[in-house]
């Protein structure tokens, strides 16, 4: 996801998700503390708020389920968001732009 992040960039616009500074974890995903994990929700809520679009990836299949938050989060706030990979529920449906891979959202940034 950096790689996708430093996309973004490069195409004139600024990346907010501070998540994606943090390191990866090996093995099975495992929560952290209860304060911690209340830190990361409360930052996580603020930046889409903060945000003009969120892409959601979808390429990659995990069982945390934040990213569906965010994406209802995003609805509610009228905040358009984009899809990049495979439709996973009914509500990716509601995307302003779907695009199968990377590239596609990419070329799109240009515009």
């Amino acid at each position: 996801m950096v790689q996708m992040r430093d996309g973004v960039e490069n195409r004139g616009h600024v990346v907010i998700s501070s998540w994606l500074d943090e390191p990866d974890q090996p093995g099975p995903i495992q929560l952290p503390s209860s304060e911690e994990c209340l830190t990361y929700a409360r930052r996580d809520y603020r930046e889409v708020f903060e945000s003009d679009l969120l892409l959601v990836d979808t390429l990659d299949t995990n069982d945390r389920g934040g990213r569906e938050v965010e994406v209802g989060m995003a609805f509610m706030a009228q905040i358009p968001f984009w899809v990049v990979g495979p439709r996973r529920n009914v509500f990716h449906y509601l995307a302003h732009e779907h695009f199968p891979s990377w590239e596609e959202a990419l070329d799109r940034l240009r515009v």
